[in-house]
């Protein structure tokens, strides 16, 4: 088993009844049949492999709540990519998530740089991710669209959370218009800082 690199998790079942443990394994996918996700399952996940190792998590899941994400990354400090289906937050709200002890821990320490959001995001989760990753370089995403030029300007912003940022790929629920997107990226940077290439559509990549 020194040879296992990636765990892909299909249900709870398959890693409670699992006897092996998988020492060199580095990346982990979690199921979109894996209906809970909690303390117990992350402490079953660690009788399985060394979590210290890992340095990409995939999550296909709707229904994995952010708070438990948090969890299972302030237990893999190696982890420099993330991939997430969707942002999904329980009964708190994101102000006092982002003071939870977990939060603010994990904020300190992460070192991811890469992170990939299939399902549209807000502004307020898209804040809530930078906050949460302060040290990431890229950054995929997908919009809605009257949130797209908001959140271009925001990202662009060379604050304390997105200085490290170095690329976006982000993807409009609606058409992109170019005119617009030069604009939005006028309002806070050099044309000549950012590099834009248009994919199809409602698809553009900027890099700085």
């Amino acid at each position: 088993m020194d040879s296992v690199r990636h765990i892909h998790i299909e249900n709870e079942s398959a890693i409670n009844n699992c006897s092996i443990y998988f020492p060199n394994a580095n990346e982990l996918t979690i199921s979109n049949n894996v209906d809970v996700f909690d303390e117990l399952i992350i402490s079953t996940i660690v009788g399985i492999m060394p979590l210290s190792k890992l340095t990409k998590i995939t999550i296909n899941n709707d229904r994995i709540y952010l708070t438990d994400i948090i969890k299972m990354l302030c237990l893999t400090p190696n982890c420099n990519k993330l991939m997430l289906n969707s942002i999904v937050l329980d009964e708190r709200n994101i102000l006092s998530l982002q003071f939870s002890e977990n939060f603010q821990f994990l904020s300190n320490t992460n070192n991811i740089t890469d992170i990939t959001v299939k399902s549209s995001c807000t502004f307020e989760q898209v804040q809530l991710l930078i906050n949460l990753c302060p040290r990431l370089q890229h950054l995929t995403i997908n919009v809605l669209q009257e949130e797209f030029q908001s959140i271009v300007k925001y990202l662009l912003m060379n604050n304390e959370h997105t200085r490290h940022l170095r690329s976006l790929y982000i993807q409009n629920t609606g058409d992109i218009w170019t005119e617009k997107l030069l604009n939005a990226i006028s309002e806070v940077r050099q044309q000549d800082e950012v590099s834009v290439e248009a994919v199809g559509y409602c698809k553009c990549y900027l890099w700085w």
